[in-house]
């Protein structure tokens, strides 16, 4: 079967493809917001998922039946400013979820205590635009929180922009538009 070229046009020009450039990233957590980090975060992947299975064998082969949902940790990059603010942030966050011994320099066990879950889980807002700069698809983290902040690269022998890569998990994601059908 060949591809007929004037239905393909006609589906682009309807809908134009997503650019991978159009996006902003809004993280909101309860130790503040997050506009610099806004025009900072370079790069970010929509989450995927994946579904937990289990071997179910009543008669015949062996067949696979799902039974939950699993979504896997994202990854967002950020450029750095001159005074690190955005590690700041994310140094801050975590401080909030193993403990503020980074700062708090007095002996005591309490420094390191874990907080509750409650008071470091937050949000992340991809919000998809196109070129015209309209929203188009948007997707929230639910409870999300950073679990990894890589190091930092420093080297005097180069003239890169410093990056800071931040992994988050989160408990499930939605989407703001659900009723969207494929024509």
């Amino acid at each position: 079967m060949s591809i007929n070229i004037q239905s393909f046009v006609s589906s682009m020009n309807a809908h134009p493809p997503a650019m991978a450039s159009d996006f902003e990233v809004r993280i909101f957590s309860k130790i503040g917001g997050s506009e610099k980090l806004t025009l900072r975060a370079e790069n970010v992947s929509l989450p995927g998922r994946s579904i937990a299975t289990t071997d179910s064998l009543h008669v015949g082969p062996m067949r696979k039946i799902g039974y939950t949902a699993m979504y896997a940790e994202i990854a967002i990059t950020f450029i750095l400013g001159e005074s690190y603010i955005e590690k700041e942030f994310f140094d801050k966050w975590i401080d909030t979820i193993v403990g503020d011994h980074r700062v708090k320099h007095n002996p005591g066990g309490e420094r390191f205590n874990a907080g509750y879950y409650d008071d470091y889980k937050g949000t992340i807002e991809i919000q998809n635009v196109n070129r015209a700069g309209e929203n188009t698809y948007k997707t929230t983290l639910i409870e999300a929180w950073p679990i990894n902040m890589a190091a930092v690269a420093l080297d005097w022998g180069s003239n890169d922009i410093t990056k800071l890569n931040v992994t988050f998990a989160y408990r499930y994601y939605e989407h703001s538009d659900t009723s969207l059908t494929f024509t």
